[in-house]
């Protein structure tokens, strides 16, 4: 597969609508490219992963009951090798669904039926944190704290001068914690920070998020674990420099 093309500025974002209803599919289309989206359309996951490798996509907006593949296995398989935002859309409106979505890394979730404006709302949202700084140029300066290194321009974090490979939510959780090093902050303080949407997640869907974030921050760090818990409360973060204000599970 192609690499994430979430860098490359001077045109319309790209989206992918994956779906096997045909009305959905004509009128997710309608709604995309009168907001001037580029538009790709898949009914199944073999399409989807053709689309894929035949052009650049900035955003997937994922259907869960494909025909061929269940839409969780296939945002797994496309994760493997491509960062690139999905937003699953399903009928299964349940709370439980929702989490589970959220949980497997899905950067937001639809129900349907669904209104338009919600749809084109959340796109802009995901592509915001996800690419808000499409086409702009490298900052000549970062915010150092610690071991770590915050360009905020171009949403991204390093830490020991390797780059952090982060999710939306991740990158939304870190940046919280970074603002605040040594201090707890509770699950819905985080929350607030990560999700920009009126849905709000549950503390397990938090809890998951910064577990992956652990240990990504793991792989670069030599193994110091720098997101501290403090138990029943939340987390904060440990760096040099900062103090050691929690417990450690």
């Amino acid at each position: 597969m192609p690499s994430s093309p979430l860098s490359i500025p001077d045109r319309c974002p790209s989206i992918l609508v994956v779906d096997d209803e045909p009305l959905v599919r004509e009128a997710l289309e309608a709604y995309l490219l009168g907001d001037a989206y580029q538009v790709v359309l898949a009914a199944s996951g073999a399409e989807a992963i053709q689309a894929l490798n035949e052009r650049p996509i900035d955003l997937i907006l994922l259907d869960i009951g494909l025909p061929d593949i269940h839409g969780y296995e296939l945002h797994r398989r496309i994760s493997k090798d491509l960062d690139i935002p999905m937003i699953f859309l399903s009928a299964r409106c349940e709370a439980v669904d929702r989490i589970s979505g959220l949980e497997l890394g899905g950067d937001d979730y639809i129900a349907k039926p669904f209104e338009p404006r919600e749809v084109l709302a959340r796109i802009r949202n995901v592509l915001r944190r996800a690419s808000g700084t499409m086409g702009k140029a490298e900052p000549s300066t970062w915010i150092r704290q610690g071991g770590f290194e915050h360009a905020p321009e171009r949403r991204e974090i390093r830490y020991d001068g390797q780059r952090l490979d982060l999710t939306s939510i991740e990158y939304g959780l870190l940046k919280g914690l970074l603002r605040r090093p040594g201090l707890v902050l509770s699950r819905e303080q985080l929350m607030v920070l990560a999700w920009e949407d009126p849905y709000r997640p549950s503390d397990r869907t938090v809890d998951t998020h910064i577990k992956n974030l652990r240990a990504k921050i793991l792989q670069v760090s030599g193994g110091r674990d720098l997101i501290g818990t403090s138990r029943n409360v939340g987390y904060f973060l440990r760096d040099e420099g900062c103090g050691d204000t929690g417990t450690m599970p």
